[in-house]
């Protein structure tokens, strides 16, 4: 075994955690706003989100119904014009 690591040398120290990489467990008063602030600005935009699509669904239903009574109207006119073709 010796034979493979044979001119081969390590830090041994590189993987070793030192007392100041361990102690960044704390979470500085900065980095919580910092989330708060993230958290606040993602559930305003999904609500902004949320809002401009509920309205565009509502538009869009008005929009429809008057497509709607268009085609109805236009499918009686074809069945008076198919009435009168059918007497004649």
């Amino acid at each position: 075994m010796d034979r493979k690591n044979a001119g081969i040398e390590y830090d041994r120290d590189a993987f070793v955690h030192s007392d100041e990489q361990m102690s960044g467990g704390n979470p500085s008063a900065r980095g919580i706003l910092v989330l708060l602030a993230s958290i606040a600005a993602i559930i305003a935009l999904a609500f902004l989100g949320y809002k401009i699509v509920s309205q565009a669904d509502s538009a869009g239903s008005g929009s429809e119904s008057r497509v709607l009574s268009q085609l109805d109207q236009r499918l009686a006119t074809i069945e008076q014009r198919i009435e009168q073709l059918a007497v004649q």
